[in-house]
Order: C-alpha cells, then sequence, then structure tokens
C-alpha cells in the first residue's frame, strides 16, 4: 500500500565507493522512464569532474526496502557537464539491476520527470545528507543560484549535502 505522500516511497540512499573509506550518500528518484523505471539524480553524484571518471560500484537502496540494495549497471550524464562542468546539466539518470524492474511496486510509484520549473516557488526538498543514513527535508524558496555563473535556482539545504538528488515536492505535485 503506498502512503498518502506517496512521492516519499519513490525516495532513496544511492551509495558510491568500493570501501568504506571511499563511501558516499547521495539521494536518488525512481522517475518514470520507457519501459522500465529509472533513478534520478545529480550528475556530480556519479560522474567525478575532477578525475573524469564515473564513479565506481554505485548501489540505490529505495527508502521503502531497507535492506535491498540494487546495482547500478548504467549511468548517463550529459557531455555539457562532463566537458565543461555546466550546473544546468547537472542531472544523472541510472538504470537498475534486472531485478529491480521485475518489481511491479516501483513501476507504480515512479515519479513524472519535470525541468524548467516556475521560480521564487516555495518548495520541499527530501534525501539523504553526506554519510547520514536518516532523511531529512529542507523547504523554503528558490533562489537563484549564482554557483560557477548558473542560470539555475536553488534551495537553502542548510549545509545538508547529499540532498541534491532529492525530490522537489510543491504542493504535492513533483519537481
Amino acid at each position: 500500500m503506498i502512503n498518502k505522500e506517496a512521492y516519499l516511497d519513490a525516495i532513496g540512499i544511492i551509495e558510491i565507493g568500493r570501501n568504506i573509506k571511499e563511501r558516499q550518500i547521495a539521494s536518488g528518484s525512481i522517475v518514470k522512464g520507457g519501459r522500465y523505471p529509472l533513478i534520478a539524480t545529480a550528475a556530480h553524484c556519479t560522474y567525478n569532474y575532477i578525475k573524469n571518471a564515473y564513479y565506481e560500484e554505485i548501489f540505490f537502496t529505495p527508502i521503502r526496502v531497507k535492506d535491498q540494495k540494487y546495482k547500478v549497471v548504467a549511468a548517463t550524464v550529459p557531455l555539457q557537464f562532463i566537458n565543461h562542468t555546466y550546473l544546468e546539466y547537472d542531472t544523472s539518470f541510472l538504470i537498475l539491476e534486472e531485478s529491480f524492474n521485475e518489481n511491479d511496486i516501483y513501476k507504480d510509484i515512479a515519479l513524472d520527470v519535470k525541468f524548467s520549473l516556475p521560480k521564487e516557488l516555495n518548495y520541499q526538498i527530501f534525501g539523504y545528507p553526506y554519510k547520514r543514513k536518516q532523511l531529512a527535508k529542507s523547504e523554503g524558496k528558490a533562489i537563484k543560484d549564482t554557483f560557477k555563473g548558473s542560470a539555475l535556482q536553488g534551495v537553502n539545504c542548510f549545509d545538508k549535502d547529499g540532498m541534491s538528488g532529492g525530490p522537489w515536492i510543491r504542493n504535492h505535485w513533483i519537481f
């Protein structure tokens, strides 16, 4: 059964790194893909722009199945992010192992993807702060993000690194 705030069921933890020393935590969302759901997150969560390489050993754990890790078998990041780290392209989509695709519940809870959201609206953002496995929420008015000359908007997450890949919620609609 999906709870009244069904969008929360689509959130999950992305774990990156081969061992505990390298391990990083990020946020991801189950979104509607073509035939199967995909995981949406920030490109910097899957691609190391300093080393110019994808991270290795990436796993996704849905919030509703905390003891099940699914291996990422493919990731995509726009070339504009890879070549120039343009924040406007800081998006990544992940394909998970076949056992994830065989579970119909993920198709049912997958979120619609939306881009070019209205400016200066109030949002709730959910995700997993850096190195913590407890879901956190930040909320506030979207403001212009001026980092690296970006034309994007952002919400102050009050030093909660790791929230980038989480969904933005407004009036119970997913953005």
